[in-house]
């Protein structure tokens, strides 16, 4: 199987940096620092290269993995939803009625 790139769905911008990093197998944090280091040195340089690289590094095709993934942190998220009765319960100020 080859190995392709592609923008990451972790992305700040537009998911290059990511993207790369994935690539690469690297922390997306130290390449993102890799680009500001860059783009300070390189006097703009940087800046087409990396708009170049949002229009033609394709974004990830989308799987029924990641679907499931969605869903799973959808139910997690839910999880620690509160309802205004637990708010009241903790919140409760003398004197004041349901």
């Amino acid at each position: 199987m080859t190995k392709r790139l592609y923008k990451s769905q972790n992305r700040l911008i537009a998911g290059v940096c990511a993207g790369i990093a994935e690539y690469f197998n690297l922390d997306p944090t130290i390449v993102r620092l890799i680009f500001i280091i860059l783009l300070f040195c390189s006097v703009g340089f940087i800046i087409p290269a990396y708009i170049i690289g949002m229009i033609i590094i394709p974004d990830r095709p989308f799987s029924s993995n990641d679907q499931y993934r969605y869903e799973e942190d959808m139910k997690s998220a839910n999880d620690y939803d509160r309802s205004d009765d637990d708010f009241d319960k903790y919140f409760k100020k003398d004197g004041d009625e349901k």
